[in-house]
């Protein structure tokens, strides 16, 4: 009876043993995996945050003031070049409308950069019909659409007046004529012989400013669009 209980007790003791031996290597592959966690977690976590790309920024190039060539009949649009917008970050593919290079009519109108992703600026292309530029003082300028009568008169460099008169053509001469309270202006070409005159009164009765053009063929027509504080 002795030797029976020791065998069975033999057995006892070897499935502790066993048992044992399995605990232990469950704990030390939990371990493995506990340690081992961490990185896996991060890394998906990482896996489900947005793309954080670059925010694209497109600039536009300042507005454009230019002048058409003076004809007869009277020019309707002028061909415009324009440098491309510039860009920041990461953008797509940038379509400026209407395009450089383009004819654009006589007036004002608003030129859309755009990229693939949506990103956009805007700036505008103003174009006068002809200018008047004094013989003697190139400062002096006068911007006016023959077919709606606006203008834009700069006396000594600086816009003096700007608006829009009344305009009267016969054939190829234009008459522009503009009264308001607190100045006058009166603009006169003929673009048949090329040649034209204009005068600003500020105010009414003294003369600001004259323009005598006998060749408006070869004017700069340069007049800055800034006007006085005292014509706002």
């Amino acid at each position: 009876m002795a030797k029976g209980t020791m065998r069975w007790g033999g057995v006892a003791l070897e499935v502790a043993v066993g048992v044992f031996l399995v605990a232990l290597l469950v704990s030390a592959l939990s371990t493995a995996e506990t340690k081992a966690s961490p990185a896996k977690t991060k890394h998906a976590s990482e896996s489900l945050l947005p793309f954080q790309g670059t925010t694209c920024v497109i600039t536009c190039p300042a507005n454009i003031t230019t002048v058409a060539a003076a004809t007869c009949p009277f020019a309707a649009s002028s061909v415009v070049n324009y440098p491309a917008p510039t860009t920041t970050g990461t953008c797509g593919t940038v379509t400026c409308t209407p395009p450089s290079g383009s004819p654009f009519p006589i007036g004002s109108t608003t030129v859309t950069c755009m990229d693939s992703g949506g990103a956009s600026c805007g700036f505008t292309v103003t174009i006068f019909g002809m200018c008047l530029q004094d013989d003697s003082n190139p400062g002096n300028v006068v911007l006016f659409n023959p077919s709606t009568g606006a203008y834009q008169f700069c006396c000594n460099g600086v816009v003096a007046a700007s608006g829009t008169g009344t305009a009267s053509v016969k054939g190829c001469v234009v008459t522009i004529q503009h009264n308001p309270t607190n100045y006058r202006v009166r603009i006169i070409a003929d673009t048949s012989v090329k040649k034209g005159n204009a005068t600003l009164q500020l105010p009414p009765g003294v003369v600001k400013c004259t323009i005598g053009d006998r060749d408006i063929t070869n004017n700069s027509c340069a007049c800055p669009a800034v006007v006085q504080q005292a014509l706002e």
